[in-house]
């Protein structure tokens, strides 16, 4: 995660992209069944970019730089597909 703070935060609004991190690890990759064109379907690719002004308007910007694919970090475990996992999923 990276945030990106205005010189003056003079905005109660917080910017947020969680999901257009496109940091691919080789490793994550490799280990994929999918390839990384695939993987990069799950992004909001650009969403960072178009939120890039938050700091022009004294709001800060929490986005992530790691892929949805390897984290999605607003999921709830109950949002989760159980047939994905080989463990249960917490209750």
């Amino acid at each position: 995660m990276d945030i990106v703070r205005p010189d003056c935060q003079t905005s109660p609004i917080i910017f947020n992209s969680p999901h257009s991190g496109a940091d691919y690890h080789p490793e994550f990759v490799a280990r994929s069944a999918l390839d990384e064109a695939t993987l990069r379907r799950s992004e909001d690719a650009f969403v960072d970019e178009l939120f890039a002004h938050a700091t022009r308007v004294g709001a800060p910007l929490v986005r992530a730089l790691f892929p949805r694919a390897y984290l999605d970090v607003n999921r709830e475990a109950f949002e989760l597909d159980p047939a994905m996992f080989a463990e249960p999923l917490p209750a």
